[in-house]
């Protein structure tokens, strides 16, 4: 009794002396209002002292402005920054959130429940959020109705829609490896009409509305985005609201940007994010330095930007997170940003936009990709690379190992949301070191060509060993094609291609195409 209250104190004790020695800056987060503050509280904190600073988030439901947290062009080489989250919510502002709107304005954003008895339910206690679009086949081929104005038309199921109802609606249309966004003119008898402003028919996916079919002979798909009326259900006595939209009127996107900031060390930890406003990215790191900048242990859901974008940033780590039912690319690595590692994280259901996006697209020098599970990713799930046109250094060098990458049998059956010409590993022509080994990529498939490792206009320093690529249900295991073509092009920053590439000890169960040349 008396005795171990006595250790305990002096355990106490010690800890509180540990705490005081280490100069420690402890910041306590709770409530929204404090939330509100946390910029200028940390921006003053570091100004002052010489040791960590941690900030205390202590669980709960918080909602963020565009740009939320922002610290620009700190100079702290000496402090450790650490924002414990606990596993708190962090929605952006705006009404799809908030879920105080009448049932007729129920939000596409978040399946929240409404009971009759009580109003909203709150998000954080019982909503999930629930973003996937319903995707649409094509019936036939996009055809030009009137070349002068761009309206066009393809033949749908899907009910009518007059021209004031459509006005406010938008088409996705699947070309080749990318979604190209249209403004829908209206649904009548079976036919979708939409206007594309800057019509060809030269196979281009920027422009050509039959690109899909003149790719692979593959009719297109297509979402229609923010499309009125909503779906209401009933189950266990509560009714559900959602619509069949995939845009919606919350107010941020980024919550966290960084700039020109100088640390001994930057994380964040067991952070949850649901959902954010179209825009450029979640969490942004330009020009920071540090031992380490990390995001560790935290869940990204819904979130309709890309999630990170890593710029001329030293030493990024992204680990044992999860990233799952997102549209766009998942995370950015730029070039000038050496010793990026990627470890432990898994993405599942990525690329809901359908555009040319990577759960990871990582170009710069020392870069290590390992132990990650991809599961159903809409185009590539690892890009590493430098295409040949671009002016930036051919930095691209390091390991991408140990990783799986496959699709499910539901998501390969629905080829509506699998864009064509890609690889689960996909490379850009121009790499200084890239190893890739001992990675398991089986089980893909769906719409058009989609390899499981693709090296694409005529790759070079690519080395490939050790991997098990299995089951690749409609083209190669693994591919590197001869493309002499890119040599010749008045834009291209290379003049040797398809050499410096090797190919080892892989356990392949179809076909191979491995076009390298001697040097």
């Amino acid at each position: 009794g008396i005795a171990k209250r006595l250790l305990a104190l002096l355990a106490a004790f010690l800890c509180a002396v540990t705490f005081l020695r280490a100069g420690e800056t402890h910041i306590v987060v709770k409530g929204q209002e404090a939330f509100d503050k946390l910029s200028a509280t940390l921006a003053e904190a570091l100004r002052q002292g010489e040791g960590p600073v941690v900030v205390d988030i202590r669980k709960g439901t918080y909602y963020y402005r565009e740009k939320h947290l922002t610290l620009n062009g700190l100079y702290c080489p000496r402090r450790e920054v650490t924002l414990l989250c606990n596993g708190s919510l962090f929605l952006p502002e705006g009404p799809d959130y908030r879920l105080q709107s009448r049932l007729g304005e129920f939000s596409a954003s978040c399946q929240g429940p409404y009971d009759p008895g009580k109003g909203w339910v709150d998000l954080d206690k019982a909503a999930s959020c629930d973003l996937r679009a319903p995707v649409g086949a094509a019936l036939s081929r996009p055809e030009v109705v009137d070349r002068k104005s761009g309206l066009c038309r393809f033949r749908a199921e899907e009910a009518d829609l007059s021209e004031d109802e459509a006005r406010e609606t938008q088409l996705l249309l699947t070309q080749w490896y990318r979604g190209m966004r249209y403004p829908l003119r209206k649904i009548q008898g079976g036919y979708v009409y939409f206007t594309s402003p800057q019509l060809t028919t030269d196979g281009n996916p920027q422009t050509d509305i039959d690109a899909d079919y003149k790719f692979e002979k593959q009719l297109p798909r297509y979402i229609l985005l923010n499309r009125p009326g909503a779906d209401l259900y009933m189950r266990d006595g509560i009714l559900y609201g959602r619509k069949r939209a995939t845009l919606h009127q919350c107010d941020a996107c980024c919550f966290l940007s960084l700039l020109g900031c100088t640390f001994a060390s930057f994380t964040l930890q067991d952070a949850r994010f649901v959902g954010n406003a179209d825009g450029e990215c979640l969490l942004r790191f330009y020009a920071v330095e540090g031992t380490v900048v990390a995001v560790k242990g935290c869940r990204f859901e819904g979130i309709r930007s890309d999630v990170v974008h890593v710029q001329r940033t030293m030493n990024f780590l992204f680990a044992d997170n999860t990233v799952t039912r997102t549209y766009r690319s998942g995370i950015t690595v730029d070039f000038f940003s050496p010793g990026a590692e990627i470890a432990r994280n898994r993405f599942s259901d990525t690329g809901w936009m359908l555009d040319n996006d990577f759960c990871v697209e990582a170009r710069g020098s020392w870069m290590w990709i390992h132990h990650n599970v991809f599961e159903n990713f809409s185009y590539g799930a690892v890009g590493v690379g430098t295409h040949f046109r671009e002016t930036m250094p051919p930095s691209a060098s390091g390991v991408i190992e140990e990783n799986e990458c496959y699709q499910t049998e539901a998501f390969r059956r629905h080829p509506a949301r699998l864009l064509m010409d890609s690889g689960a590993i996909y490379t850009w022509t121009v790499n200084k070191d890239i190893r890739i080994r001992n990675n398991y990529i089986h089980d893909i498939g769906g719409y058009g060509q989609n390899r499981g490792i693709f090296c694409d206009d005529g790759t070079v320093n690519v080395h490939i060993c050790g991997n098990r690529v299995l089951r690749i249900r409609n083209y190669y295991c693994i591919d590197l094609r001869l493309c002499p073509q890119v040599e010749k092009d008045p834009q291209s920053r290379i003049h040797r291609v398809n050499v410096g590439n090797s190919l080892e000890n892989n356990e392949v169960d179809g076909p191979v195409r491995f076009q390298n040349r001697d040097e």
